[in-house]
């Protein structure tokens, strides 16, 4: 969102709405465009100890490689390399060993790249303002005033939202622009001791396919992290999630994959040591929105759990 005619000219700060993963990647681009960048996230602290595992394929590197925060990254991640696809049966199905010529894929709680990512963008001189939740923005004068819900404001000669898949900028842009809908599976992961009897290939991560799907790989410590999907027809609602312990969860785990996949694997929920589990609803847009006016910008970041309202 600018108030500069469209046109990249003349512009030198800009409001970035969002303080996550892609809010700090985004300042750390603009900085290198000579772009003096704040960002603001809506809650009133930093995401530390938010979120599930996810793993950063070579063309993400590469991307971060772009902004100069490819090192703080690398330093934190677990190289998995390989994948391993077999069926419910335990039957492999075809092994990968990654291409020598890229870096291989790396894993790490959400957390740990937020904080490194975070951090780099402070040491680069990006500043953060947390508890700003962006409520209304408007073009003026001298460019773009974003509206918070503490009351204050800020302006700057652009715009950008990286605030999530229920992005509040995305709806300041376009009212009717269309929402993430629903995408039937609910996604929990969770760790099981190292001598949880299930077999891993060393580097590689592990995908059996059933009546549903999971994954898993050994990680640093020697524990096996885990993912798996729980397919759900209609969406649980914050309050009813909060109801639910994570021991109730796991039942419902282990009935759907019992008999269907193999017996070291569904022997891991069973001795699951619960230290997380993370529960995100999987949401989709459906079609690419293409009525952004002109002098918006908007990129769209799915987050962590603490940002399903």
């Amino acid at each position: 969102m600018s108030n500069n005619g469209g046109h990249g000219a003349g512009v030198r700060t800009a409001l970035v709405i969002g303080g996550g993963v892609a809010g700090p990647v985004t300042a750390l681009a603009l900085r290198r465009a000579g772009i003096t960048a704040t960002v603001h996230e809506a809650y009133p602290s930093a995401a530390d100890e938010v979120g599930a595992w996810l793993g950063l394929a070579p063309n993400g590197l590469a991307g971060l490689a772009a902004v100069g925060a490819d090192a703080a990254v690398r330093a934190i991640g677990q190289p998995v390399p390989g994948v391993v696809m077999a069926d419910g049966a335990g039957n492999r199905l075809a092994g990968f060993g990654g291409f020598p010529e890229l870096p291989a894929t790396l894993t790490m709680p959400r957390d740990r790249l937020f904080r490194a990512l975070t951090d780099h963008a402070v040491a680069e001189g990006v500043r953060f303002a947390y508890g700003k939740r962006l409520v209304a923005a408007e073009e003026t004068p001298d460019g773009v005033t974003a509206h918070f819900a503490d009351g204050t404001s800020a302006t700057g000669d652009i715009l950008i939202g990286a605030d999530g898949i229920r992005s509040t900028v995305r709806t300041v842009i376009d009212p009717q622009a269309p929402a993430p809908e629903y995408g039937g599976v609910l996604s929990f992961g969770g760790y099981a001791a190292a001598d949880s009897g299930v077999e891993t290939e060393p580097g590689a991560m592990h995908f059996a396919f059933g009546r549903a799907f999971m994954g898993y790989w050994r990680g640093p410590d020697k524990r096996l992290i885990w993912f798996a999907g729980l397919p759900t027809d209609t969406p649980p609602g914050p309050a009813e999630l909060a109801q639910v312990p994570a021991a109730e969860w796991l039942t419902r785990l282990r009935e759907l994959y019992a008999g269907r996949v193999r017996a070291q694997v569904e022997q891991a929920p069973r001795r699951l040591r619960v230290e997380w589990i993370e529960l995100l609803q999987l949401l989709q847009l459906l079609q690419l929105h293409r009525s952004i006016r002109r002098h918006h910008s908007q990129i769209s970041s799915a987050r962590c759990g603490r940002d399903t309202p």
